[in-house]
């Protein structure tokens, strides 16, 4: 009697234990999907949302100008893509420099999408005619079939400047103003050049394939560029323009929940790992398959995600664009996890049919060769995320 009671009470400990993992689990899908999806609100403040809620309903202003191939350009090309705009000039000695080198990593970041332009403006195109514009933007490695740099009348510029938040104040502009109010001034000023420095932002602005202001970000700093990157990359994972859209959030959060079911597969394979080491078969089944349904799970939604990627983008898997030792350290673990993630669901799915038809000794065995295979693909699923989708951003923005 005693001892049919100590097994009613732990398999009600072991139903209370799989409700309290089963809830945890919901609780780190949800957690995981607003906190580190990328470009998801994770540290936004009051100024953030009021500056989000601006920019929702900021049109980007209909630009025409000059390249640097010296022809027109107008900004009805780039509707249906993601485009990023910054004002720079090629003889600043402050940010630009800064600001169109982070624009560089940007683009190697992104690599050659047709999806994404970037378009630097001149603030003083007093100086900076085509050819110079040119010259500059092959010292910085541009691809200027995704890039272009444009120059044009100061007042126009000023103008689309303005037209998104941001300041440009040349004082050769103030002085040519003030020359066709006084002849004499226009004599003195034909041979000076600027009477005070150039002011601009340092701000870059994201605009979505709708031509619709995302949000700003400082071209100096590195937070704000890796939050560019992640914004970048999520903007040109929603469809093309006059498409429904109904799947964008679902491609901007897929990638976070199947690491987060990889990590819940990781934690139930070495619950059950543990639970069989102490002698604890039902619990072990209970939780091995729950593992399996976990996994099950992740292959739906993997599959699911790369399909609807394919369809909307035609994009297969998302590149490591970053030079260094990390590369390839993220290749290796990449090949290696997508391999032996191939074998997972056979391996799997005979150690669970030899122990649920009673085959335990020929179950105990193939558990041997399944077991760290299986945690080896979850763990690293989880580890391809992270490096992917956080550490890349960081070091492209470095």
């Amino acid at each position: 009697m005693l001892q049919r009671r100590l097994r009613r009470a732990m398999t009600r400990l072991d139903l209370l234990i799989w409700v309290a993992m089963v809830a945890a689990c919901a609780g780190m899908i949800i957690w995981s999907w607003i906190r580190f999806a990328p470009g998801s609100p994770k540290d936004a403040d009051a100024g953030d949302n009021d500056r989000a809620s601006t920019a929702a309903t900021l049109d980007a202003p209909h630009i025409t100008l000059t390249n640097q191939d010296n022809h027109p350009f107008d900004s009805q090309s780039l509707l249906g893509k993601v485009w990023v705009v910054d004002f720079i000039f090629t003889n600043c000695p402050g940010p630009c420099p800064i600001m169109t080198g982070n624009l560089s990593t940007l683009q190697k970041a992104i690599g050659p999408s047709d999806d994404v332009h970037l378009v630097s403006i001149t603030c003083d195109p007093w100086r900076d005619d085509p050819a110079t514009l040119k010259r500059y933007a092959e010292s910085y490695g541009a691809d200027l079939d995704h890039w272009t740099f444009l120059t044009g009348e100061f007042g126009e510029i000023q103008k689309y400047a303005a037209a998104l938040f941001l300041t440009a104040e040349n004082p050769r502009e103030a002085a040519e103003s003030q020359a066709k109010e006084d002849e004499e001034a226009a004599t003195s000023n034909s041979s000076q050049d600027h009477s005070g420095p150039i002011v601009h932002s340092s701000r870059i602005v994201l605009i979505d394939r709708a031509g619709r202001v995302h949000d700003w970000y400082y071209g100096t700093e590195a937070e704000d560029m890796q939050r560019l990157i992640a914004d970048v990359r999520t903007l040109a994972a929603t469809p093309a323009a006059g498409a429904s859209g109904k799947y964008a959030s679902v491609l901007g959060a897929l990638p976070t929940v199947n690491a987060t079911l990889n990590g819940i597969a990781a934690i139930l394979l070495l619950i059950g790992r543990l639970l069989i080491r102490d002698g604890r078969k039902a619990a072990h089944m209970r939780v091995m398959l729950g593992a399996f349904l976990v996994s099950v799970v992740f292959l739906v939604s993997y599959i699911t995600y790369h399909t609807l990627r394919q369809m909307e983008q035609g994009l297969g898997h998302t590149k490591w664009e970053v030079d260094g030792v990390m590369r390839w350290v993220y290749y290796a673990i990449l090949i290696s996890h997508v391999v032996l993630a191939a074998a997972v669901p056979f391996l799997a799915i005979r150690t669970l049919w030899l122990a649920l038809s009673g085959r335990f000794d020929s179950h105990r065995r193939l558990a041997v060769i399944t077991w760290p295979i299986w945690m080896y693909v979850s763990v690293t699923g989880v580890i391809v995320y992270l490096m992917l989708y956080h550490l890349e951003p960081l070091l492209a923005s470095r």
